[in-house]
């Protein structure tokens, strides 16, 4: 799970260098803001802020690969 606004490294070069070291891992953003994130495809998308409840259930799908690749743009 990875926060698109974070200090130093901000999530899309997170993303993109986890898939360099390996493309099949499952990753999951979440961010407050609605700009556009760029052509990053990640597993899943919580939009902040988000109740529990959503964070398990997109986990859960995640892992039971019921993802369909979202597209951050």
């Amino acid at each position: 799970i990875a926060d698109i606004v974070m200090p130093e490294m901000d999530g899309i070069q997170l993303i993109e260098s986890i898939r360099e070291l390996n493309p099949n891992i499952k990753i999951i953003a979440t961010t407050g803001f609605s700009q556009n994130l760029g052509d990053i495809e990640v597993e899943g998308f919580l939009k902040k802020p988000f109740q529990s409840s959503k964070l398990m259930s997109i986990v859960r799908e995640v892992l039971n690969g019921e993802d369909d690749a979202v597209n951050l743009k």
